[in-house]
């Protein structure tokens, strides 16, 4: 079996591009997106040394995946998750209510952890520009070093293969 590679792309305040990227990933069935800010070469952290096992999360420049309901027979079997890498400690979910930017109705964390973040199911029936708008407000309170304001998308699976809809400049891998 062939790995497919990835595409990435930036986005910023037009998030056409990522909700194409969410759609075909939603369309083929399988694959993912990560989104994560973009951050300035010269802001960028140092990397953890390897004490880093002892200590918290080494993710100063979070990140999110979200992955479509899995397809089984044809029909959706689950939930859409999010997830979330980040380095600002545990128990993340209720600080981020506290700061107004708490989940939406009816979505459920799955896990809630120092080191393996915070994962969370999407209530059915929500919107991709919803779950999207969720993740970049996330990010942006999370994000540990200054960042640019805007973010970048990697997609996964089949959905990376040809252009995009929306996404002009997205940039390819060459297929092996």
């Amino acid at each position: 079996m062939t790995r497919t590679p990835a595409r990435s792309f930036v986005f910023a305040e037009e998030r056409e591009g990522a909700l194409a990227a969410m759609a075909a990933v939603r369309a083929a069935g399988q694959g993912w997106v990560n989104v994560q800010p973009v951050v300035e070469p010269e802001d960028e952290p140092p990397r953890p040394g390897i004490l880093a096992i002892f200590g918290g999360s080494p993710h100063r420049v979070p990140m999110a995946t979200w992955l479509p309901a899995p397809v089984a027979a044809g029909r959706r079997a689950g939930a859409t998750t999010v997830g979330v890498l980040h380095a600002t400690g545990p128990r993340l979910a209720p600080r981020l209510a506290g700061a107004g930017v708490g989940m939406p109705a009816g979505w459920r964390v799955t896990q809630d952890h120092l080191r393996r973040g915070l994962v969370v199911e999407v209530v059915v029936g929500s919107d991709d520009a919803s779950v999207l708008s969720w993740i970049v407000a996330v990010l942006g309170h999370v994000c540990a070093v200054r960042s640019t304001g805007r973010f970048r998308a990697t997609v996964y699976g089949p959905a990376s293969r040809g252009p995009l809809p929306g996404d002009p400049a997205s940039t390819e891998a060459p297929d092996v």
